[in-house]
């Protein structure tokens, strides 16, 4: 349960025995480690359809799992490109790859030679300047001592990412209260999909991404100490003062109509 916000099926894949998470483990170094390669290396049409396939249902299972937002749905899209017309073809029927096998030869017979040239220039130059851009960061990746997120041009074309460098076994959730005065009722502003109330049904919003809720389990990370996220600071005063554009992105704002 480490990801913003979960799903309806998220408790149930957390509840899951232990053996079920002893193969998780190894079925996602597989897939992050190894399949990969499939979808890399020259290896023939049938490993890469098999690696493509691979790496779209584990992004699945994690979309049903939990709220990653957009990121599953991005890693997919390398994937779809491992699947050629004639893998594709099976999805649709057989009138409409026909148009579309006409549509493509039309396209191919009327294609000029000059232009094919200035593709595979460009996509020559494309990935001469991708590889000089990646030496810092293989040299980062191979380092003892790794930035996990960090940028090494100007540009910053080509980065490290990482989502999670650690992964706690207790998450603190911040919670938002305030009062008319020092002696209460405190009264607590619910979030869209911030874990809040333990009886109410998470949300199913991927690939939308509620970016608040998100900042708000950042900013819990590592104990919770607000100090180290100053928006923080900017947002509570927003909540006092009752701005509009603020309180669009709260689900239930306790002093509604008080």
């Amino acid at each position: 349960l480490r990801i913003a916000g979960g799903k309806p099926l998220t408790r149930y894949f957390h509840k899951m025995p232990k053996l079920w998470h002893r193969l998780e483990v190894l079925l996602n170094h597989f897939v992050e480690l190894v399949a990969p390669w499939l979808l890399i290396l020259p290896l023939g049409r049938d490993l890469r359809i098999a690696g493509g396939t691979i790496q779209l249902v584990f992004q699945s299972v994690l979309i049903t799992s939990g709220n990653l937002s957009f990121l599953n749905w991005l890693t997919m899209l390398p994937a779809i490109y491992c699947f050629d017309d004639a893998f594709v073809s099976k999805l649709f029927t057989p009138g409409f790859t026909t148009s579309a096998s006409i549509a493509a030869y039309t396209h191919l017979s009327t294609k000029k030679y000059t232009g094919n040239i200035l593709r595979q220039s460009t996509n020559i130059a494309f990935f001469a300047l991708i590889t000089k851009l990646s030496i810092p960061v293989v040299k980062n990746l191979l380092s003892k001592k790794q930035i996990m997120n960090g940028s090494f041009d100007p540009l910053r074309l080509v980065n490290t990412y990482g989502a999670f460098g650690t992964v706690e076994e207790e998450r603190v959730e911040l919670i938002i209260e305030a009062a008319k005065d020092d002696n209460g009722p405190w009264r607590e502003y619910e979030f869209k999909v911030k874990p809040g109330k333990v009886n109410r049904v998470p949300r199913f919003i991927s690939p939308y991404h509620y970016r608040l809720d998100w900042l708000m389990w950042i900013a819990a990370l590592g104990g919770g100490n607000i100090g180290q996220n100053p928006w923080m600071y900017s947002l509570l005063k927003k909540l006092l003062e009752q701005d509009p554009e603020v309180m669009k992105l709260i689900a239930v704002d306790p002093f509604e109509g008080a």
